[in-house]
């Protein structure tokens, strides 16, 4: 669980707010689970109206993980160093920051459990994740050597 405040507001209307659906859509997702006793966020799967890493990062949010422009970032060589370009892109995960024993690093689903694993394994250091859409993170993974 995330230290920072969650979002207050059901997952369908941060869907319809995130431009993902329209009230149209969300409506009719809202029938359909009142019919099947299913997660939203799976029916919305289901039906097509989002990719799995979008789910993860619209949970992440409502779970409160503060949100980063990920692409204003100035990500220091030295960080590359700890996190290399391959196993960022491997688990689409960028590090930001490292003060002390702390390393602040962006990702669109930092509630992975396989993920949070696998950097502290790496690094030996404690893990502060930040929020990032998962297209913004995308490109900017694109742009490491």
């Amino acid at each position: 669980m995330s230290p920072f405040k969650r979002a207050r507001k059901p997952l369908g209307e941060l869907l319809r707010e995130g431009g993902v659906i329209n009230i149209e859509q969300l409506a009719k997702l809202l029938d359909i689970q009142k019919k099947d006793r299913s997660y939203l966020g799976k029916i919305a799967l289901r039906y097509g109206y989002l990719e799995k890493e979008e789910l993860d990062f619209f949970l992440s949010l409502q779970e409160g993980y503060p949100y980063i422009e990920v692409k204003r970032c100035f990500i220091p060589k030295e960080l590359l160093k700890i996190l290399p370009p391959q196993f960022c892109k491997k688990y689409k995960v960028l590090p930001i920051e490292k003060i002390g024993n702390i390393l602040s690093v962006v990702s669109c689903n930092p509630k992975d459990s396989q993920l949070q694993r696998a950097i502290t394994e790496k690094t030996n250091l404690v893990v502060k994740f930040f929020l990032s859409s998962p297209k913004a993170l995308g490109e900017v993974l694109e742009t490491l050597i």
